[in-house]
């Protein structure tokens, strides 16, 4: 502890913060409230320093300064001033002269007296006191002077406040005079009562309303109780008086902060009761909390709610029969749905709704949305409409039609809100449905692939970018421009249409389809198909034809038919190729047997050897007549066509001869093409010979490559092709070119319109025939005097290009001594190869069909080689007969032979692609050669295909 501080000062607040904040830091403090006092308390208890006030009762601070320095035992305590009424620095002279220690002026910062205090008591701990004489004179002279002057300023301040008082007093007056004046006007009967309930001031209506009725009583005039008035009233406002005096209790007692009441007060006999409301609301009078009770005469207004009230209630009733929700939303926030609202929002009776409540059930952007558009109604007032989907109490998601109208409070400004909400959601979904109906409707005029018009006298109402494209138009919108687009029919053809279009709009039969030629606004010939029907349009009937091009179609039709008509010849020139195949087998196989046997008789081994090319020359005719049939035997592999191309050049290049410049134009990365490298290079060698003599003066031939890839739709693909990548080998001349009925037969067989002896007419058979045997097509471009294009579609090859291999030089033909079984049922070809089979020194037996075939094969399985044709009657062809034999001896070799392609193609779901095919007709060398390599592979256990 620091030590004790006697605090001197008449005000307690001032004595109890000094007290605080010294006791905070460590000080004993001890108070007085006058001088006397003090010097009592110090001369108990030595302190180590006194704080005191100047201006005190009994003994004031300047009177304590004397007597403390006077007396021995306390004019070694340090004595301070701490004063906020002696503040002028005669004052602060005065008690330095008096003996003070230090003077401080009300207020100080705690710091600053803290500091203060500590300085005062570190200078007295390092003075020796001396006992100073004073002149009591003149310091009682000087402490007259001080008392004088705050006596004088003292009754300064006295007048100045008998002034403000008089002055408050008349101001009270005015403001009484005022208040009365103020409630005599008000437009009710008014009343104001102290804490007590004692009546402090009426006005004339609550006196001359109660007059009137014989109510005014003593305790209802200013001086009277008013709760015991509310208390003491008869039977008929007995309940009326009891409610309102514990309305006025809690108002004053502070429980309410607001008493409302409306009751019926009775008048006289046959009149009906007069309405009244009392308010009674809380008010400050002379510290304390009174009431002013108001009472209102709401007869009238009661009477309008009662009506609003039963035009509301008949409202209410409509309006739930047409299912219009309403909602009210006011400035408080209080919202109110009628029961429509619940049910359009799926709302269950025990849910408040709110505002927070309804936001809920919205998107994010609804919620802005309707937020924003809040704040406008209520900003600017007004009234708005728009639709919105609201995910209700139950989860479904409804569409609702809302109105909102902002109702002006007092002053104009918006106060609440109201509206209504009707769930549209069925018609939404109506609308939905006819909008999809609709946006089908539209698509599929906009997108359909035929022409769609809708018109009148052949002036187009409604029309697609299809039919503007038949006519050769850019787009719909020419067509709706175009004042008749009859323009682009010939008189008759327009005449044969009216007819149908007439008919229609009279309601009458007409025919379904009628067939149109005309021409495109660029001039070029038009077929179209018309079906048309009536129609309502627009508020009268009207045509709507749906026009298909059929140009195109017409055109595929002749080429179909055209291609039909080359099939029918290919299947004719196919068996008579078969046949004509099985005598040249015998023809060469003989002519070569005498050409060997009569070598030493010159004359008839030259005829044998003429009999020899004969056959050659026919098995290539035969050969020609199966390309075009599609029945020639293939291998197919991949080739590198722009390498076959090089090699070829120079070959090409001689055959068409020096008045030709031929032009090769590689297309770099050209795929490799699935194809018979042989018969290709044939068929450019045919289609270059046909070029060069199509150009006898000469002129240029041009051979191009290109890669065509499934989806480039900017190339005009043969309507034949089948779907897949293909490359393309493109043959074109600047010769004379063919017209359109020479360009339809250049495929036919023997067809030739060069002169008699110059051509066969099979080179392109021959080459069409190949390319579509090849799963390709072949398309022909030519005009008269403008030359002729010829492109070859050929499969893109999956597999990578091959290299052949070079030939061996020519051996001696082989034999051999093992049984052969020849199944072949023509019997000069099976005469033939048996022979040859014998010479070759082989054991053979032969069957005529396939069924005594396999007879032989059960009676006796010692055959080393199956050789049977494929095509053969009596029930078992040489596949099945392959087949059967199999089955007997799975190991037994085979060899194929045929004059057909196709017929020699294998079973898909069989093995025999392992066997070899031998074509007919066949030289002897070919058959020697492929019966060894059969036996010898079967031997070595390899199968060749």
């Amino acid at each position: 502890m620091k030590g004790s501080i006697v605090v001197v000062d008449d005000k307690p607040d001032n004595l109890y913060l000094l007290q605080s904040l010294l006791t905070a830091h460590g000080y004993a403090v001890e108070t007085a409230h006058h001088g006397a006092e003090a010097l009592a308390i110090a001369r108990l208890r030595k302190p180590a320093l006194c704080i005191t006030d100047l201006l005190m009762p009994v003994m004031d601070g300047y009177s304590l300064i004397r007597n403390w320095k006077a007396d021995p035992r306390l004019q070694d305590v340090p004595i301070m001033v701490y004063t906020a009424t002696y503040t002028d620095p005669d004052d602060e002279r005065l008690a330095n002269e008096m003996g003070a220690d230090g003077f401080l002026v009300k207020p100080t910062e705690p710091e600053a007296l803290l500091a203060a205090i500590q300085a005062v008591l570190k200078r007295h701990a390092n003075i020796v006191t001396a006992s100073n004489p004073i002149d009591e004179a003149l310091m009682l002279e000087q402490y007259n002077a001080a008392l004088v002057r705050k006596l004088e300023e003292k009754s300064i301040e006295l007048e100045t406040s008998n002034l403000l008082l008089r002055e408050e007093a008349r101001a009270r007056q005015r403001l009484l005079t005022m208040r009365d004046a103020i409630l005599d006007s008000l437009p009710a009967q008014v009343a104001l009562i102290d804490h007590e309930g004692i009546v402090v001031a009426v006005n004339s209506s609550w006196e001359a309303f109660l007059a009137a009725r014989g109510r005014l009583t003593p305790n209802m005039v200013v001086g009277g109780n008013y709760l015991v008035a509310c208390r003491n009233l008869d039977v008929v406002l007995a309940e009326v008086g009891l409610s309102t005096l514990k309305g006025v209790e809690d108002v004053l007692a502070g429980r309410m902060p607001v008493f409302e009441l409306e009751y019926p007060f009775p008048e006289e006999a046959g009149k009906p009761p007069m309405w009244i409301r009392i308010v009674i609301t809380p008010i400050m009078h002379n510290d304390r909390t009174g009431a002013v009770i108001s009472r209102f005469d709401v007869t009238d207004r009661r009477q309008v709610e009662e009506e609003r009230r039963e035009t509301a209630e008949r409202l209410s009733l409509a309006v739930d029969a047409a299912d219009i929700g309403i909602w009210e939303l006011l400035d408080d926030g209080t919202l109110t749905w009628n029961r429509v609202m619940r049910d359009i929002y799926a709302l269950p009776d025990d849910v408040v709704p709110t505002i927070k409540l309804w936001r809920s059930m919205a998107d994010p952007i609804e919620r802005q949305t309707a937020d924003a558009a809040v704040r406008t109604l209520v900003k600017e007032g007004g009234r708005m409409e728009r639709q919105f989907v609201m995910r209700c109490h139950d989860g479904v998601e409804r569409h609702i039609l809302g109105v909102a109208k902002a109702l002006p409070a007092a002053g104009g400004t918006p106060g609440k809100l109201i509206g209504t909400n009707i769930d549209i959601s069925e018609r939404h979904r109506q609308a939905m449905a006819l909008q999809a109906v609709n946006s089908r409707l539209e698509t599929l005029v906009s997108q359909a692939r035929i022409g769609i018009v809708v018109q009148r006298e052949f002036k187009a109402l409604l029309a697609n970018d299809a039919l503007a494209h038949i006519f050769g138009l850019p787009d719909r919108h020419a067509v709706l421009a175009l004042p008749d687009y009859s323009q682009f029919f010939p008189l008759d053809q327009r005449l044969k249409i009216v007819d149908q279009f007439n008919a229609l709009l009279a309601d009458e039969p007409a025919t379904d389809i009628v067939m149109m030629q005309g021409k495109r606004a660029d001039g070029q010939p038009l077929d179209i198909e018309v079906r048309a029907f009536g129609i309502d349009w627009d508020g009268g009937r009207a045509v709507c034809a749906m026009i298909t091009d059929v140009t195109g179609q017409r055109a595929v039709e002749a080429q179909l038919r055209q291609a039909q008509r080359l099939e029918a010849v290919g299947q004719l020139t196919g068996g008579v190729a078969h046949d004509f195949n099985n005598l040249l087998t015998v023809i060469l196989g003989n002519a070569e047997l005498l050409e060997e046997g009569l070598e030493q008789d010159p004359f008839k081994h030259r005829l044998a050897g003429m009999i020899v090319r004969a056959a050659e020359r026919g098995a290539d005719l035969a050969r020609h007549l199966l390309a075009f049939s599609r029945r020639q035997r293939l291998e197919p592999g991949s080739v590198d066509i722009n390498a076959m191309l090089c090699s070829l050049k120079d070959f090409l290049g001689r055959a068409v001869g020096p008045m030709v410049r031929l032009e090769v134009d590689l297309a770099p990365g050209l795929w490799s093409a699935m194809v018979d490298l042989a018969q290709l290079e044939n068929a450019l060698l045919n289609l270059a010979v046909n070029a060069r003599d199509a150009m006898p003066g000469g002129g240029k031939l041009v051979i191009t490559t290109h890669n065509v890839p499934m989806q480039d739709a900017h190339v005009d693909r043969p309507s034949d092709l089948a779907a897949g990548p293909q490359v393309m080998i493109s043959v074109s001349d600047t010769g004379s070119g063919m017209d359109e009925a020479t360009r339809l037969r250049a495929f036919e067989p023997f067809f030739t319109t060069k002169e008699v002896g110059k051509g066969s007419g099979l080179g392109l058979s021959m080459v069409y025939g190949f390319v579509k045997q090849s799963n390709g097509a072949v398309q022909i471009r030519s005009a008269p005097g403008k030359g002729t294009v010829v492109e070859l579609w050929l499969p893109k090859s999956t597999i990578a290009p091959h290299q052949a291999s070079a030939r061996g030089d020519r051996e001696p033909l082989p034999g051999g001594s093992e049984h052969v079984l020849v199944a072949e049922d023509d019997p000069m070809v099976r005469a033939q190869v048996v022979a040859q089979l014998e010479m070759l020194g082989y054991l053979v037996t032969s069957a005529d069909n396939g069924m005594d075939a396999l007879a032989l094969l059960q009676e006796d399985t010692d055959f080393d080689l199956l050789f049977t044709d494929i095509v053969m009657p009596g029930g078992l062809n040489g596949h099945e007969l392959v087949a059967e034999a199999l089955v007997l001896r799975p190991s037994l070799p085979v060899l194929l032979t045929s004059g057909l392609a196709d017929r020699a193609e294998r079973p898909a779901s069989s093995d025999l692609h392992r066997f070899s095919m031998l074509a007919k007709p066949y030289h002897r060398e070919e058959l020697a050669l492929k019966v060894r390599d059969a036996i010898d592979s079967a031997a070595r256990g390899i199968r060749t295909g």
